[in-house]
């Protein structure tokens, strides 16, 4: 019996046809990318950071929250960018940037140098707010994140740490 063939047998073909279209969505998500940066080369369009998207189907993964946050707005711009593109390709489609699900590679500048650092996007907002103050006050972050209470407190407060900036 084959790998595909046991796991309809034990999960189900719900389960099966769901993890199918997971691998196909990683692929088409590679080529989707792939082609937005390709028309970005091709239209010499140059952006201060590398902005990757998977691009999925909702129905085959499982559901996640939208959470509010400030995204800066050079992101924003490039969001709009790569989906501007997509719609031209697929017409009719919606997609939904589910932030909760973000990662960004950093680069930060520390007392013994600078390093890239990867966080998730919460933390990214946050972080990227102390380049504009030197200490903040939870308010202060609050409003320059739009994170809600839960959402802001799990990302400066991780493991009963206190985040602290040195300069």
């Amino acid at each position: 019996m084959s790998a595909n063939a046991d796991r309809l047998a034990e999960c189900g073909a719900g389960f099966t046809h769901n993890l199918e279209q997971m691998f196909k969505d990683i692929e088409m998500a590679r080529e989707e990318i792939s082609s937005y940066k390709a028309m970005l080369e091709e239209r010499q369009i140059r952006t201060s950071f590398d902005l990757s998207v998977n691009v999925l189907s909702a129905s085959a993964w499982p559901s996640y929250p939208d959470v509010v946050v400030n995204v800066p707005e050079h992101v924003l711009k490039a969001t709009a960018n790569f989906e501007q593109h997509y719609k031209v390709k697929h017409t009719g489609r919606r997609l939904e940037w589910k932030h909760a699900l973000a990662h960004c590679q950093l680069k930060a500048n520390f007392p013994k140098g600078p390093k890239e650092i990867v966080v998730s996007c919460f933390q990214a907002v946050i972080l990227i707010a102390f380049n504009q103050k030197e200490s903040m006050s939870y308010a202060d972050l609050k409003a320059a994140s739009g994170l809600g209470k839960p959402h802001l407190l799990s990302n400066i407060l991780p493991k009963g740490a206190l985040l602290t900036v040195a300069r």
